[in-house]
């Protein structure tokens, strides 16, 4: 047994806990719910490469209802310029990386929009390599 704050929370708690939050309780921000979760808890890994200025969908649309959570981000350039990727969920910008390599390690997971992809846009066409973990989760009322 741990002493984790995360807890998953049964209908019933899940009402108790909104209300407690919505009124500031400090009840409610000791704990952080979970109302589900989607396939493996382990975040799913996927390369990265490419070579250009157009804009790159690393990982597709998840689906209605459905949104991605990125918890892990590399990139780096082999040539050794420096390089500006604009992150983007869907069309819009969520952010920026680059130098000659990144990492960003997300405590609290990136979160995309309701059904959007995931993309990167590079300012050179040099060859950007890299590494991108996530998982995808079901949008409830939370």
């Amino acid at each position: 047994m741990t002493n984790s704050p995360i807890e998953i929370l049964d209908e019933n708690e899940l009402s108790r806990y909104l209300k407690n939050y919505n009124s500031g309780l400090s009840e409610a921000t000791a704990h952080v719910p979970i109302h589900a979760i989607d396939g493996p808890v382990a975040s799913t890994s996927l390369p990265i490469s490419f070579a250009s200025t157009d804009e790159q969908e690393i990982i597709a649309a998840p689906g209605v209802s459905l949104r991605i959570r990125i918890v892990f981000l590399k990139l780096f350039c082999l040539s050794g310029s420096n390089f500006v990727v604009t992150m983007k969920s869907g069309a819009d910008e969520i952010g920026y990386c680059g130098g000659q390599a990144d990492v960003a390690n997300y405590i609290h997971p990136l979160c995309l929009g309701a059904n959007e992809a995931f993309n990167l846009q590079s300012d050179i066409a040099d060859q950007i390599y890299g590494q991108v973990c996530y998982w995808t989760e079901t949008i409830d009322n939370l």
